[in-house]
């Protein structure tokens, strides 16, 4: 027990200083253990399919998600990664709509990704390929349970897209109340105004 928390607890503190090859090299040395001395559990693979993914490893971190998978088919943090996977490596937005959905599907049976994250990850993939409905559903659904800066800046864009100039000028403006040192909600109120005319 000692020993594999060691391990852990070095993989957590390089990442945290951006060492990440150093963290991976901790997660390899406990994947080599037997299982008697540690089981490899569908988390472990997801946290060290992370640190590839933060290293920008594509396909090591594909593969270890593929792992996860195998150990637990309904964790929830597997498919939410392999859809930011998609979308960030591949362009692949609607894949990724795929693997958010999955996600939430499955969330709640071992999913530590909040659902508020997933369903804002979704709405931005849908507001990419334009379907700007399915995004504004998912927007105002996550900004239901936790309402950021970022969903704000979304939603207001959205909104825009849909002429509800309103609407958006309301969100932007949430935004810059919230981080009145950001350029972007104000920009994009001139640029509401400047619609409106």
């Amino acid at each position: 027990y000692y020993y594999t928390s060691a391990h852990l607890n070095l993989a957590s503190l390089f990442r945290s200083v951006g060492a990440l090859e150093d963290a991976i090299d901790q997660f390899e040395q406990l994947n080599r253990m037997d299982d008697e001395h540690f089981v490899k559990s569908s988390g472990f693979f997801i946290d060290w399919a992370q640190l590839y993914m933060e290293a920008g490893n594509w396909d090591e971190a594909n593969r270890l998600l593929d792992k996860a998978l195998e150990i637990n088919d309904k964790n929830g943090d597997a498919y939410f990664l392999r859809g930011q996977l998609l979308e960030t490596r591949d362009y692949n937005y609607q894949g990724a709509i795929e693997q958010y959905t999955k996600a939430l599907e499955v969330a709640g049976e071992g999913t530590n990704t909040a659902k508020w994250l997933i369903l804002k990850d979704r709405g931005f993939a849908h507001y990419i390929l334009n379907e700007n409905a399915a995004a504004l559903a998912d927007i105002s659904a996550a900004m239901g349970i936790l309402a950021d800066y970022d969903g704000y800046v979304i939603r207001g864009a959205i909104n825009m897209r849909l002429n509800d100039y309103g609407a958006a000028l309301k969100d932007f403006e949430q935004a810059a109340r919230m981080k009145p040192d950001q350029a972007t909600p104000v920009h994009n109120m001139g640029l509401v105004y400047l619609n409106q005319q």
